[in-house]
């Protein structure tokens, strides 16, 4: 059998009936800097706390992931090596604050926007930009950084152009484009998205809607067919830079936009 703790015998042996006992009183002995080892001890737990909330909450631009496009791809878009052709893929397979880095080559939309009500033929495909999604071309296929780029010497075009065979005569009031009844009515489509949306290093050519008329809905936004055949902004206000937009045909506008940063292009 188990003794009785001494400290437990003195305290049976000091009871008395109608004593009161303070069980309280131990705590008067505790010293100040116990009670300021316990105030920072609470204080680095606040801020440790405070610190993984900071950290979860910026979780996709710390954690943002690059893919890689190349006309010639047949990977899974992890790595220049293992590079995709499929850049409509690699664009929604993205999140906010994700990369998608597109070596020199023609690219052209195979697929309808996502969610597209009203889509009917192949000219209603686009590419469908994903808000907070920055698109980087002109890449010769080795860099590791942006800013290794040479725009100049690697063009990047994302072509409406479906059959290759529209034909570019004169400039200003003499221009003519033929050849361009089957191309993609807008080439790059973008719906409410925002600044942190990049479309940079690319030449937007062969949208096409000279006469054609109606809408489509994508993302509940009605987008009208006759308008934005290079580029369609609807309520969207993404960031442009370094592109050119070139030998594109509109009944109206060419480019339709709602709001845009718009830098060396």
């Amino acid at each position: 059998m188990r003794s009785i703790p001494q400290n437990w015998k003195r305290l049976v042996a000091g009871l008395k009936i109608g004593s009161t006992v303070n069980f309280f009183k131990p705590l008067t002995n505790f010293t100040m800097f116990s009670l300021f080892s316990n105030l920072l001890r609470s204080v680095f737990i606040l801020t440790f706390l405070l610190a993984l909330f900071i950290i979860f909450s910026n979780a996709p631009a710390l954690y943002a992931a690059t893919r890689y496009v190349k006309p010639t791809g047949t990977g899974d878009g992890s790595s220049w090596a293992n590079a995709s052709a499929d850049l409509q893929g690699m664009i929604y397979a993205s999140a906010a604050g994700d990369e998608v880095w597109v070596a020199a080559g023609t690219y052209k939309p195979a697929a309808y926007p996502t969610g597209c009500t009203g889509c009917s033929s192949n000219r209603d495909y686009a590419f469908h930009l994903k808000n907070g999604v920055k698109l980087y071309g002109s890449f010769a296929g080795t860099e590791t950084a942006v800013s290794q780029r040479n725009i100049s010497a690697n063009p990047t075009i994302l072509s409406g152009d479906f059959n290759g065979n529209d034909v570019v005569t004169g400039s200003g009031s003499t221009l003519s484009i033929t050849g361009n009844t089957e191309n993609a009515l807008h080439v790059v489509l973008s719906i409410s998205d925002d600044a942190t949306t990049i479309l940079d290093g690319f030449t937007v050519s062969g949208g096409s809607s000279t006469v054609i008329s109606g809408s489509i809905t994508v993302e509940s936004i009605l987008v009208f067919k006759n308008n934005g055949v290079g580029m369609c902004n609807r309520f969207s206000y993404p960031t442009i830079s370094n592109v050119i937009f070139s030998g594109n045909a509109a009944m109206t506008w060419g480019w339709r936009n709602v709001q845009r940063l718009i830098l060396y292009c």
